[in-house]
């Protein structure tokens, strides 16, 4: 975002300042919030005194008088160092500061070769047994929400990635027609792309062009300014790799995704139960390999097709599902087949949103 603004006469001091103090004030007014109209009690949390009382969380044992090392107290001192030299070089390199011309280490190349460097001296000067940090619960924590990534993460991003000339041009024609909506359109860019900078490189060009801001003529790009902070919207959408770890390092087990374990549409829960009849909808999770489209039902080892139109062309042909000739979808209940033709029930009509809303129903009363 700075690179986009610095041309428009914003210095990166000057941006950083801005966004610091907006950020710092949204929170706590967030909080402040937060924490009137939520029950954020554990004494009277039923998951954390469960987790409580089968040992799974030590308990609370109040005020402690602890002794912070010398190691401890250098370790902060490195870090808040490799801070400061990260704001200063970032200072330097901006063209409103110019101190270091010409620039040959970019921006966020800068920030990974020093926050890396910094962890370095950490690690050498303080004396990091590092034999013990594979036990540590935040290590584990992190573990678990890498491979988290694998699943949920990159599933929703392949979703995504598939889908950003779309989300350019909402992002385009929204604020063309209605300006006032730029931090709207920036939280839900942010929500689906997962990521600031992403949001800022794919959404800010669009924006910069659709509300007419040039170096000649820059009144409007306070907006972007003011309006950054909603690029944030990260912990919306449970595909985010920093709210899968915060999830993991809640040892209180209160931090949830979801009210329940599994996340599937109402239609599908009830088609389980029996209370629904479906058909297969082969062609509702394709799978994509280096060997290809693989052809349905992915489950059925028929081979693969070189593209997703062959791919297509061939699903009728198979005959899955319980209506089918095929001796292995005689029972089949799976998500892969039957979770499409779910959602499709659902959003194909009225009567699927009505059907789906009276299975909710039925959950919550049995729940």
């Amino acid at each position: 975002m700075t690179g986009v603004l610095e041309p428009f006469g914003w210095s990166y001091p000057e941006l950083l300042g801005i966004w610091i103090l907006t950020t710092f004030l949204g929170c706590m007014i967030t909080s402040f919030i937060m924490t009137h109209i939520s029950k954020m009690d554990l004494s009277s949390d039923p998951v954390y005194q469960e987790r409580l009382k089968e040992g799974l969380v030590r308990p609370p044992v109040g005020l402690q008088d602890m002794k912070i090392t010398s190691s401890a107290k250098l370790s902060v001192w490195i870090f808040l160092t490799g801070v400061l030299c990260v704001v200063f070089y970032a200072s330097a390199i901006s063209p409103a500061v110019g101190l270091i011309k010409p620039v040959i280490v970019p921006r966020d190349a800068a920030i990974m070769s020093l926050m890396l460097a910094v962890g370095a001296l950490i690690t050498i000067l303080c004396k990091v047994k590092l034999g013990n940090t594979a036990g540590t619960s935040i290590f584990k924590s992190g573990m678990v929400a890498c491979i988290c990534v694998l699943g949920v993460a990159w599933f929703g991003d392949t979703f995504v990635s598939d889908h950003t000339k779309e989300i350019k041009d909402f992002a385009s024609q929204t604020i063309s027609l209605y300006p006032t909506l730029l931090a709207v359109v920036f939280f839900l860019a942010a929500m689906l792309l997962y990521s600031q900078a992403a949001t800022a490189k794919a959404i800010t060009p669009t924006v910069v062009a659709a509300l007419g801001i040039t170096a000649a003529s820059p009144d409007n790009s306070y907006m972007l300014v003011a309006c950054f902070a909603a690029v944030s919207a990260l912990f919306v959408l449970p595909t985010y790799p920093t709210l899968l770890g915060a999830v993991q390092m809640d040892d209180t087990g209160t931090t949830h995704i979801g009210k329940w374990v599994f996340n599937h549409s109402p239609g599908f829960l009830a088609f389980l139960k029996g209370e629904q009849d479906y058909e297969c909808t082969p062609w509702g999770n394709p799978t994509y390999s280096i060997m290809g489209w693989q052809k349905p039902c992915y489950l059925i080892n028929d081979g693969y097709c070189e593209t997703f139109a062959e791919l297509m062309d061939c699903i009728d042909s198979y005959n899955l599902g319980h209506n089918g000739t095929r001796p292995e979808c005689k029972d089949c209940m799976l998500h892969s087949g039957y979770e499409a033709s779910a959602v499709c029930d659902i959003f194909g009509s009225w009567g699927g949103v009505f059907r789906a809303v009276k299975h909710m129903r039925n959950f919550s009363r049995k729940s």
